[in-house]
């Protein structure tokens, strides 16, 4: 009804429209200057300002050749791409964690007993029980039953790896979006993407090596020429 209100008031400005032989020039002012709002009112009554501002623009950019079409055609749709690897790990404050997986020789796995995110001496490791993300008692910690601020899981993110059966968004949550063992953004999942041994993707897969971050570039200073002797 809006559209066939619109296209009724469209083309009565175009039969009350007199323009010069230059009418595809025609601006916006030109066609208010020519039929007033008080006219249109008269020929369309409980037209409102609105509308008639809306009709007269939509005059002027076809005069203009530049109607833009209602209707658009949806190009070719682009393909989503999924993880080539298992997830990774960032705590609350922001700090990288290493990848949530179960390769253990992954250099930055957290099953790693020697690498730097699964070692339980590492300082980044959530298997440090003395450590900000590994103790029972850190707010931040994985491990803790309590935390609210355990860290996240991201690349997709699926919630946080936490020891807390309560929290909404913890992996523990066998309720919840990330830890009910029947959800595809579960961990837990033994036939999800994230929770089967056998895909790139899953944590739970002992080959699966998530890609390399990306490194931030550098700008390095200009070579100074050496002068020959």
């Amino acid at each position: 009804m809006v559209m066939r209100r619109m296209l009724g008031i469209c083309v009565a400005l175009m039969v009350l429209v007199a323009l010069p032989a230059r009418a595809q020039q025609a601006t916006e002012a030109e066609i208010r200057a020519s039929v007033p709002y008080a006219t249109m009112v008269r020929e369309i009554p409980g037209l409102t300002l609105q509308d008639y501002n809306n009709a007269v623009r939509s005059l002027a950019r076809e005069r203009m050749g530049s109607v833009t079409p209602s209707v658009t055609t949806p190009g070719p749709a682009v393909p989503s791409l999924a993880p080539s690897g298992p997830p990774s790990l960032v705590g609350a404050d922001g700090t990288y964690l290493g990848v949530v997986s179960n390769n253990k020789y992954d250099p930055n796995s957290i099953s790693n007993p020697y690498g730097q995110y699964g070692s339980r001496y590492s300082p980044t490791s959530v298997n440090n029980p003395y450590g900000t993300y590994g103790s029972r008692y850190s707010p931040y910690s994985a491990t803790n039953p309590y935390a609210t601020e355990a860290p996240k899981i991201v690349n997709p993110y699926l919630g946080r790896l936490s020891a807390n059966p309560y929290a909404p968004d913890s992996t523990a949550n066998r309720y919840g979006t990330y830890g009910s063992p029947y959800s595809p953004s579960s961990i837990n999942n033994p036939y999800g993407a994230y929770g089967n041994p056998h895909s790139p993707s899953s944590v739970t897969n002992p080959y699966a090596i998530a890609p390399l971050p990306t490194l931030p570039s550098f700008a390095l200073p200009p070579l100074t020429p050496i002068s020959p002797r």
